[in-house]
C-alpha cells in the first residue's frame, strides 16, 4: 500500500504540469481578449466576444440586438481577432454599451 501511495505522489505533479500546459495551450478566447481590451472598455470583467447573431449592420452603425442600442460607426473599434466584442456593465448583457469591436471596423 505504501508504494501505491508513493507512486501516486510522484505523479501528482507530472498531471498537475501536463494539465497547466494543456490549459496554456489551448487557452480561452475570453482570457486572450483581455489581454488587448482597452482599460477605458473594460474592468476585466466587462467585455466578451459575442456571436455574430447577436448584432445587425443598419445604415446608421450596429445595432445590438439585446439592448435595441445603435453604435454609430464613429464609435466602432476595430476587433483585432476577427470577431465581435461587447463591454457593458459588469459583462451584463442587457446593459448599456460601453464599447464595441468589430472585425474590419476600421477599414
Amino acid at each position: 500500500m505504501k508504494e501505491v501511495r508513493t507512486r501516486m505522489k510522484r505523479r501528482g505533479p507530472i498531471v498537475s504540469a501536463t494539465t497547466a500546459v494543456f490549459l496554456l495551450a489551448t487557452g480561452s478566447g475570453t482570457i486572450e481578449a483581455h489581454d488587448w481590451y482597452p482599460f477605458s472598455c473594460c474592468s476585466d470583467k466587462d467585455c466578451h466576444p459575442v456571436d455574430a447573431s447577436a448584432v445587425k449592420y443598419t445604415p446608421a452603425g450596429w445595432m445590438v440586438r439585446i439592448t435595441g442600442e445603435t453604435i454609430p460607426f464613429k464609435k466602432v473599434r476595430s476587433s483585432p481577432d476577427g470577431r465581435f466584442h461587447i463591454c457593458s456593465r459588469d459583462g451584463l448583457p442587457q446593459a448599456k454599451t460601453i464599447c464595441f469591436f468589430a472585425p474590419d471596423a476600421g477599414s
